[in-house]
């Protein structure tokens, strides 16, 4: 975390959740939120933060319903229990349905941030 310190910013997007709902990683959205809330507030330094709920998981819809009904609610009350905004990456990436947006069904590439940036910033 000190490393992040040595650089100033201000904005900071925070995406995170799609490695943690694998199934041999997840142990529930408690242990998930309260990991999220610390390192949040280890980057007070930071002037503005914005949550991103992770973009679906093509082609891989159970995945995709661990997604929905237990990481995109413990971040949406996150955001809301910490007053910040959200972007949900969920939700474009869904209305897109681009595998070229991806870089490995999981992961958005270039084309993927440059469309949040489009759409968001």
């Amino acid at each position: 975390m000190d490393s992040l310190r040595r650089f100033p910013a201000d904005l900071g997007i925070l995406c995170f959740g799609t490695n943690d709902i694998h199934d041999a990683a997840w142990q529930g959205s408690t242990p998930f939120t309260e990991a999220y809330r610390q390192f949040i507030a280890s980057l007070s330094h930071i002037d503005q933060l914005i949550l991103c709920t992770p973009p679906p998981i093509f082609e891989d819809e159970a995945w995709n319903e661990k997604l929905q009904q237990e990481l995109i609610p413990a971040i949406l009350k996150l955001g809301k229990d910490m007053k910040l905004p959200l972007l949900s990456l969920y939700a474009v990436f869904s209305s897109e349905r681009l595998p070229y947006l991806m870089a490995d069904r999981v992961h958005p590439n270039k084309n993927g941030i440059s469309l949040i940036v489009r759409k968001y910033i």
